[in-house]
């Protein structure tokens, strides 16, 4: 069986632009496990003037971090 075991660090921020998120990232993270099923574990941190959209509103971002733990 193949298992992921993959760290991206984001020192420089990153463009993301999806139906959720426009805007930049930065960060660490990390993905391990099976490809089917993979965990991510790190933080992520939006840069100030991305746009997050949550049911069908667009929210300007000042600030946002996401983490992401180990499952318990």
């Amino acid at each position: 069986p193949l298992l992921l075991d993959l760290q991206a660090i984001l020192q420089k921020p990153l463009l993301v632009k999806n139906s959720i998120v426009d805007g930049t990232v930065t960060g660490d993270i990390r993905i391990k496990g099976p490809p089917a099923n993979p965990q991510l574990l790190g933080k992520i941190k939006m840069e100030k003037n991305s746009k997050l959209t949550f049911r069908d509103k667009i929210f300007e971002v000042a600030n946002g971090t996401v983490t992401f733990e180990e499952d318990t």
